[in-house]
C-alpha cells in the first residue's frame, strides 16, 4: 500500500507542475542494481534528466551510483523514503543520495508498543471496540540534518 500511496503523491505533484515531465517509470524491485542499471539507460536517453523519485532508499543507492558515474550529481536530484537508518543517512553523506523522507521505524515501533500496552492494561475492552489511528512523524533528511535519531543503527537499539 505505501507504494500506491507515494505514488499517487508523485502523480499529484506531476498533475500540479506541469513544467515537470516524467521520461520513465520503470521499477527496480527494491533493488540496488537494478536501479543502477535503469538511471544508467535513462540518462543515455535523456541526458538532461534533472530529478529521480524513489521508493525506498536502499535501492535508490544504485540510482546514485549510476548519477555519480555519469558525474551529474550537481545535474540529478534523487529523492526518495525509507526507515532513518543510518545506511540511508551515509548514503546522503556520500553524495548517493539527497533527500529522505523518513519515517523513522524506531518511532513506529515505539508507538505500535505504547498501543499494545494500552490494550493489554484494558482487558475489558472488546476488540474491535475501539478506534485508534497514530500518526507518526515524516522527517525530511538532507545533509543539514543526517545524525542522531534521523539515522539509527539496529545495535543502538537492541
Amino acid at each position: 500500500a505505501a507504494n500506491i500511496y507515494m505514488r499517487t503523491g508523485i502523480d499529484e505533484v506531476l498533475k500540479a507542475n506541469p513544467e515537470l515531465q516524467l521520461v520513465s517509470d520503470q521499477p527496480a524491485d527494491y533493488m540496488s542494481e537494478k536501479a543502477r542499471q535503469i538511471t544508467e539507460t535513462v540518462l543515455q536517453q535523456h541526458p538532461d534528466l534533472c530529478g529521480i523519485m524513489g521508493i525506498w532508499d536502499n535501492a535508490e543507492v544504485g540510482a546514485g551510483a549510476a548519477v555519480a558515474a555519469a558525474g551529474k550529481q550537481d545535474q540529478v536530484t534523487i529523492v526518495t523514503n525509507g526507515a532513518g537508518s543510518a545506511t540511508g543517512c551515509e548514503s546522503i553523506k556520500n553524495g548517493l543520495l539527497d533527500v529522505i523522507f523518513n519515517f523513522n521505524s524506531p518511532i513506529q515501533a515505539e508507538i505500535a508498543a505504547q498501543q499494545i500496552s494500552e490494550l493489554l492494561q484494558h482487558p475489558e475492552r472488546q476488540a474491535g471496540s475501539e478506534k485508534t489511528i497514530f500518526f507518526g512523524p515524516i522527517t525530511r533528511v538532507d545533509k543539514t540534518n543526517a545524525t542522531g535519531r534521523n539515522c539509527w543503527k539496529l545495535d543502538e537499539l537492541k
